[in-house]
């Protein structure tokens, strides 16, 4: 699985080069400010699909819901987002799934993200970010098949991968 995922992100990013080497004059870079994008963690919990809207030159709020949860953020770049590239970003994020099991506790938590964005000149958007959470876990059986009769309060890392399509 996360061969095809890594296949599929090298040939969108091949794609996406691409016309870097060609002799045509380019058009004025023109940011696109809404982006769906298929996610992996992140915002929308496991799997799931991604919004994110840019407000002002520096900042992105989006919102996520995914197999099994919902979640939301905002994100700051370093840098103003007026040419194409790849564009460092942290921010705030929020993320609450269900237990995968019947009698499985939820989970929900907050996660500070540190990541990279490509904006591309075309439709094309990818983005990877890591960072430290922390995450309340509601009572019911844990991974581990005990029972947890109590919340806990657990630190862990959290990240995201996501493959945009932009517009």
């Amino acid at each position: 699985m996360m061969n095809r995922i890594f296949l599929l992100f090298l040939v969108f990013l091949l794609l996406n080069i691409s016309p870097v080497f060609s002799q045509q004059e380019e058009k004025p870079y023109k940011l696109k400010k809404n982006a769906i994008s298929i996610s992996v963690l992140g915002t929308s919990t496991f799997v799931g699909f991604t919004y994110e809207r840019i407000f002002l030159q520096k900042i992105s709020l989006e919102g996520g819901i995914g197999f099994i949860g919902f979640g939301g953020g905002i994100s700051y770049y370093f840098s103003k987002l007026d040419q194409p590239g790849f564009k460092f970003f942290t921010g705030l994020k929020y993320t609450a799934f269900a237990g995968l099991l019947a009698d499985s506790g939820s989970t929900s938590g907050v996660y500070l993200p540190f990541g990279v964005k490509l904006f591309s000149r075309n439709w094309f958007g990818m983005g990877i970010d890591i960072g430290p959470g922390v995450f309340i876990l509601q009572p019911g059986y844990d991974f581990g098949g005990t029972v947890n009769n109590k919340p806990s309060t657990v630190l862990y890392p959290h990240g995201n991968l996501k493959l945009s399509v932009m517009f």
